[in-house]
């Protein structure tokens, strides 16, 4: 098998994953509702002086365009923050391994992982 954990406990830590998600989601939705985090996070770009908030050093503070530049520098920081946990949880949890060539992967099969090779045709970058 590839890993030590059975299939109950592996889906147990999908779980904690997903788990793990949605709080890190909702951590960033209290904290982005309650105080002014976007200067903080993208500090060239947000900026707020004088009861005014900047995007840039434009003044955007009423209106739908600020709005907007709120909404979509929220939709940044979760989008990151499930990349990132994504990125943990594949490099943590899973192992995987890229051979370049055409020869089988055979020392990836004699350690039990599952292994499959394949050609890559030039057509498949552009489907």
């Amino acid at each position: 098998t590839v890993t030590k954990f059975s299939y109950t406990e592996y889906q147990a830590m999908v779980l904690c994953l997903a788990g793990t998600i949605c709080v890190g989601m909702l951590g960033i939705e209290i904290t982005m509702n309650r105080f002014q985090m976007l200067p903080l996070l993208f500090p060239g770009v947000f900026s707020v002086r004088e009861r005014r908030f900047y995007f840039f050093d434009v003044d955007v503070s009423n209106g739908q365009v600020a709005g907007k530049l709120r909404t979509h520098a929220k939709m940044l920081c979760r989008m990151t923050l499930v990349v990132v946990l994504s990125y943990l949880w594949q490099h943590c949890v899973m192992i995987t391994e890229t051979t370049v060539g055409t020869k089988f992967p055979q020392e990836q099969c004699d350690r039990g992982l599952d292994c499959f090779a394949s050609e890559v045709h030039f057509m498949t970058l552009f489907t």
